[in-house]
């Protein structure tokens, strides 16, 4: 082969079921591409067998199936011919059935030769006429197939060519049943399989594209008729039907004209109910566009008249124009007439008009709706009428209760309106209609499972999330509405449509003072304790910040028990405890907050979950600014709790409730701890009145990380250990643990734990805290960083292994800091018989190491050989005397605070510290002046800067502890004092 030249050598359409010698001759040919180096490519629709594999010694992974091009691999082929635009890619994936290599390339080929005319792209020639190119390719195959195929294999593909879309086994087998029968027609199949049949999945598969319109050419009318009969037969014989295929059922029904398979199509569709109808709309794609100016199907007319009442059905669930469902509504009323028995007809009626009307729909029917209410009103009032069962499936409890049907259906749809403008439409039909049928229209307003505002809300909602509410004149349709309902006697219809032009005036017109205008002239109409509108004006005063009067308000209307529904009652109780909170009425606050929850738990809407536990969230806030944090914590045992039961990403809501409620634990921690911290990003943690409640949280909050629950379970436990308060929540931290605990968790609680302890000098708490720290303290230092042990966003289950006694070892310093800062804690606080019993508890403790030299220093006069011992003997020497007499000198007392300032920073206690040293060391300078003079230096110059340092008022206690150390320290005589001082300056203030 290097003699002629060649590099590399193609065998196409190679078959794997050879004869021997025709094996012998191929072996021998790999054998010597390989000696030449020469690649050697073979194409076949089978897989190479074991026995090839192994005679030519290749590897079994050798093979490689090329399925169809996608867009990206027609885009690189493009680029060989330097054709950029990304449409062409797109167009040539369409026109060769899905990617087919030999029909891509024959177009492409096609393409080049026209010099990629853009009249193509503009025309879609190729993909509504057909290709010249693909149409050749297509040609050729037919003729190989004719001259090469068995007759049974070729009728089988001329039969399942008929078929649109893929197929299923079976349908093939039911189509060797007609005659002439083809027997074993899925061993016939599995021939087809690689080479002319594609197989997806399961029991599907596909005809290759090259075979796309075979039997068209090679068929009569009779027979194409008759093999669509037996498909659309196959596709519909079983008890339910397969969305996939009805498509191609009703395709091969229709041209069939199959009068028992169109029947069961389109029964299939009327007999879904509106869940069921949304699910499957989006795929019954032919049926929602058959052409609506024409007969659907003229060889039945009942059938005709059938078929366009499930397109209705369809296309209403589907469409996004009201446009389409106007033009499918009017062809299913002219097929109507030309069904000559009237109870067939006014069934069909009557059954498509009332599933319509208590549909859930896309964009749903606009004013359409009111003539198909009119149409079914004249049905029902045929006194030999009556609601089909499938229609009264969804309002039979309804009905119970006394509503009509045509009511709800009524005020079902109206409520879907996109357009204010549509209500004008909507209210001139009641205004023309009979009294008696407005009334039974309107029945439902006047019963209590249903609000007036349903009838308007829905057009004022969408034109509100649209951004296309105009003040002027949507207030002005408005109070044509109020005029007109008066005219019915419907107050409050009336009512509600003064109330949304003050809410248009006020919200979206910013004019206060004529929303007040409108409402004042309302409750001077309707009564000044019309709740309605006492309601709205407590809105439009808390919009403009006036709280004092909105409160005022409000507070009459929950006190009252307004008859409001749950949802006004929530966003009442809201906007009342906002109003209060910034007044700072805490305490009402907190009551109205609770009053909106519960509220809003009660509605038993989905959307209000997330409302009732912000609300929750936001009431224990105002209980914390009110100083009460014992309940504040406690409220969040039930918070966090709610919160495991909703998902963040099931709603905005959802999202922005466990956002919120975890950004406010942080802020509460920041508020006990006084730490200033910073949000990634630099933003700071901020809160506001209402924040975990607010209805109208910003889109992006979905984007907010958040962490698992059990992280915020330890945030909790956190603040109420910094907080040295018992709610419950450490002690019961597991069983609120669902998953268990959590690594990341321990390293938060851990730190409080211990200032906790510290605070209450409670001995237990700390040997339990000590434990955790240095157990943490192992794994981390074995990690070496900390970022590989901290992760919020990928936490780490399990707790941390004990630390080892190498380990305790290496910690040994860090926990005497621990040791030495509860001890000096004990002598600030005047608890200094609490250092024997916590010497007694810290022996026999294996979790962590002391030096006993150390426990020598602290309980009797035992060697200081370094600064820690040196530490512990000041302890003692310091526990030595009485409150009349209290032991160690100045100077003893001195470097016993700036060790314990010292310990406590390197250990995160700084400030605890602090704060419990200060009272003893004031009582200790002041002892010192009076008592200890002869012991200072020079002491009559320094005491005014003492007793300045002393009484001083205005600073922090970390600056005030510190300033008090610096003036005395002139008067201990220390040699090192200059860098003493130095010390001092650096400590935190």
């Amino acid at each position: 082969m290097k003699e002629f030249g060649l590099r590399g050598l193609i065998v196409d359409d190679l078959d794997w079921v050879m004869e021997p010698s025709v094996q012998g001759s191929l072996h021998y040919l790999v054998h010597s591409a390989n000696r030449s180096d020469v690649l050697l490519v073979l194409n076949s629709s089978d897989s190479p067998t074991s026995d090839f594999l192994f005679v030519c010694d290749l590897q079994a992974g050798i093979a490689r199936t090329l399925s169809e091009f996608t867009e990206e691999d027609i885009q690189e082929i493009l680029a060989k011919y330097r054709v950029s635009n990304e449409h062409w890619a797109k167009y040539i994936h369409l026109v060769s059935g899905g990617g087919h290599p030999q029909l891509a390339m024959a177009f492409i080929q096609n393409m080049v030769a026209s010099g990629w005319n853009p009249k193509e792209l503009q025309t879609l020639d190729a993909l509504l006429l057909g290709s010249p190119a693909i149409n050749e390719v297509r040609k050729r195959t037919r003729e190989r197939l004719l001259k090469d195929m068995p007759k049974a294999t070729r009728q089988l593909i001329e039969r399942l060519s008929l078929k649109t879309g893929g197929f299923s086994r079976e349908l093939a087998i039911d189509l060797g049943k007609l005659e002439p029968q083809i027997s074993d027609a899925g061993i016939i199949l599995d021939t087809l399989i690689g080479s002319w049949v594609d197989q997806l999945e399961g029991d599907r598969f596909n005809l290759s594209p090259l075979l796309s319109g075979f039997a068209e050419k090679t068929l009569g009318t009779n027979e194409k008729e008759e093999i669509h009969s037996a498909i659309a037969d196959s596709l519909t014989k079983k008890r339910s039907l397969d969305v996939i295929d009805m498509n191609s059922a009703l395709f091969a029904a229709w041209s069939s004209k199959n009068d028992a398979a169109m029947i069961k199509l389109c029964m299939a569709i009327l007999g879904s109910d509106s869940s069921e109808l949304g699910m499957i709309a989006p795929h019954l794609s032919i049926f929602r566009m058959f052409r609506t100016d024409t007969i659907a199907y003229p060889a039945n007319a009942a059938i005709s008249h059938m078929f366009r009442g499930a397109q209705v059905l369809l296309v209403n669930q589907e469409s996004d124009s009201p446009v389409n469902i106007q033009d499918a509504l009017r062809r299913f009323s002219e097929e109507a007439k030309n069904v000559e028995h009237d109870v067939v007809r006014e069934s069909m009626n009557l059954l498509i008009y009332s599933k319509l009307l208590i549909q859930t729909s896309k964009k749903g029917m606009g004013t359409n709706f009111i003539s198909v209410i009119q149409e079914l009103d004249q049905l029902l009032e045929n006194e030999n009428c009556v609601l089909p069962s499938e229609a009264l499936d969804g309002i039979k409890e309804i009905e119970k209760e006394g509503i009509s049907a045509i009511g709800f259906m009524f005020v079902n749809q109206a409520g879907k309106l996109s357009k204010i403008e549509e209500l004008s439409v909507v209210f001139d039909f009641l205004e023309s209609s009979s009294s008696e049928l407005r009334s039974r229209l309107l029945a439902p307003l006047g019963h209590d499972d249903f609000d007036v505002d349903l009838l308007v809300t829905g057009a004022w909602l969408n034109e509100h999330k649209e951004d296309t509410i105009d003040p002027s004149a949507h207030s002005a349709v408005f109070a044509r509405l109020e005029k007109l309902a008066l005219g019915w006697n419907q107050t409050d219809l009336a009512v509600c449509c003064r109330k949304f032009r003050a809410i248009i005036l006020d919200e979206y017109g910013n004019d206060k003072n004529g929303a007040l205008a409108v409402l004042e002239e309302g409750l001077s109409m309707f009564g000044q304790t019309n709740s309605e509108l006492v309601r709205e004006k407590a809105k439009v005063l808390y919009r403009s910040d006036d709280h004092e009067g909105s409160l005022a308000l409000s507070k009459t209307l929950i006190e009252s028990d307004a008859p409001l529904n749950e949802i006004e009652k929530a966003f009442l109780g809201r906007d009342a405890a906002i109003s209060a909170e910034k007044q700072g009425d805490f305490e009402t606050a907190r009551r109205f907050y609770l009053f909106g929850s519960v509220a809003a738990h009660k509605s038993n809407i989905p959307d209000m979950a997330a409302m009732h536990i912000g609300l929750l969230a936001d009431a224990a806030l105002a209980s914390w600014h009110d100083g009460d944090r014992q309940t504040c914590l406690q409220d969040f045992v039930t918070v966090l709790d709610e919160l495991s039961k909703i998902k963040p990403d099931e709603t905005l809501r959802t999202a922005h409730c466990h956002a919120v409620a975890r950004h406010v634990l942080l802020w509460l921690d920041r508020d006990i701890t006084g730490e200033k911290r910073l949000l990634e990003g630099g933003e700071e943690i901020t809160i506001y009145p209402g924040c975990v409640s607010n209805p109208e949280p910003h889109p992006k909050i979905k984007e907010r990380y958040i962490p698992p629950i059990e992280i915020s379970w330890y945030m909790l436990a956190k603040i109420e250990n910094n907080a040295v308060l018992d709610a419950g929540i450490t002690d019961n931290l597991k069983q609120f643990l669902s998953r268990g605990p959590v690594l990341e968790g321990q390293i938060l609680l851990s730190p409080a734990k211990m200032h906790k302890a510290l605070s209450q000098l409670d001995i237990k708490l700390f040997v339990e805290a000590l434990q955790d720290i240095i157990s943490l303290s192992a794994f981390a230092k074995e990690k070496r960083e900390w970022s590989t042990v901290f992760n919020l966003k990928n936490p780490t289950y399990g707790t941390f292994p004990i630390a080892t006694k190498e380990q305790q070892e290496n910690l040994q310093g860090m926990t005497e800091q621990f040791v030495l800062l509860y001890c000096a804690t004990c002598i600030f606080k005047d608890r200094i018989a609490s250092i024997p019993v916590a010497l007694r508890e810290l022996t026999g403790v294996d979790r962590f190491l002391v030096r006993p030299v150390l426990i020598d220093c602290l309980r009797s006069n035992g060697s200081a050989e370094d600064y820690y011992t040196g530490f512990a003997s000041l302890i003692l020497t310091n526990t030595k005397g009485t409150p009349e007499a209290p032991s160690g000198s100045p100077r003893e007392v001195f470097d016993l605070a700036l060790k314990a300032l010292q310990v406590a920073q390197q250990t995160g206690h700084y400030k605890l510290v602090a704060e419990n040293l200060l009272p003893w060391l004031v009582q200790r300078c002041s002892y010192i002046l009076e008592h200890q003079r002869f012991r200072l230096i020079q002491p009559s110059l320094h005491e005014a800067d003492i007793r300045v340092a002393l009484e001083q008022d205005g600073v922090s206690t970390e600056t005030k502890v510190a300033e008090i150390l610096t003036a005395i320290l002139p008067t201990l005589g220390i040699s090192n004092q200059r860098e003493l001082s130095q010390i001092l300056l650096d400590l935190p203030g």
